[in-house]
């Protein structure tokens, strides 16, 4: 569309509701489009904590009730601190092991 000396010319994506005008002289240079805006820092991640079953020693969520591998009940048994491995799998700080990929720990690295 021309209107006087000026260029207009319309973007139009799939969502109307995100339609974008941008408007040009015929002789200039298109205007550079303004910076995105900045990402938010990502929040800290929050401490693990997990209860480990009394029957088999398997790693449960927080919110459990029950145990996920052998079913015992969880009722009772003491929140523990857990580590992340980088396999994504939780365990307790005092593993020496990784129980899922057998990657050391921080727990075996500082033992004698």
């Amino acid at each position: 569309v021309l209107v006087g000396a000026a260029a207009v010319y319309l973007a139009l994506p799939r969502s109307p509701a995100a339609r974008v005008a941008v408007a040009v002289d015929a002789g200039a240079a298109p205007a550079a489009r303004p910076a995105p805006a900045a990402r938010p820092a990502p929040a800290a991640a929050a401490a693990l904590h997990g209860r480990v079953c009394p029957k088999c020693a398997a790693v449960n969520p927080e919110a459990a009730r029950h145990c996920g591998t052998c079913g015992q009940t969880l009722a009772g048994v003491a929140l523990v601190p857990l580590a992340r491995c980088s396999c994504g799998t939780d365990y307790p700080l005092t593993a020496k092991f990784c129980p899922k990929c057998g990657k050391r720990t921080a727990a075996a690295a500082a033992a004698p």
